[in-house]
């Protein structure tokens, strides 16, 4: 899509799965307040690692309704108060054990899904 300069849909596709997050977790993403980890640099991070698993998971053309983003968002067993430093420790070891979560809950594996596009 980046290539193709198609940015008016890749904005709307970021903007149906952070909606999602929104929907999933409100507190955690929608207040900014201390030992909140989700929308800051951790949270974000481990979100956007996500994204492609997501979205290639649907497979529909790049066209992904908030409401799908929202069935894979709600197989996470994550509340809004577990998104704490405690969880998920600051930096890049944050970031992974967020990122495992969500695939681990999800059932959305990295690498079968990226050998699916390269077949």
């Amino acid at each position: 899509m980046f290539v193709q300069e198609r940015d008016a849909e890749i904005a709307k596709l970021m903007l149906n799965y952070f909606q999602a997050v929104a929907e999933r977790w409100p507190d955690a993403w929608g207040r900014r307040k201390p030992g909140i980890v989700l929308n800051r640099t951790t949270g974000y991070r481990a979100l956007m690692r996500f994204f492609p698993l997501a979205v290639l998971s649907i497979g529909r053309d790049f066209v992904v309704p908030t409401a799908e983003f929202r069935v894979i968002f709600n197989k996470v067993k994550l509340e809004d108060a577990d998104f704490t430093p405690e969880n998920f420790k600051p930096g890049s070891t944050g970031q992974r054990q967020l990122f495992d979560w969500l695939t681990r809950d999800t059932g959305l594996d990295e690498h079968s899904l990226w050998k699916n596009i390269s077949d």
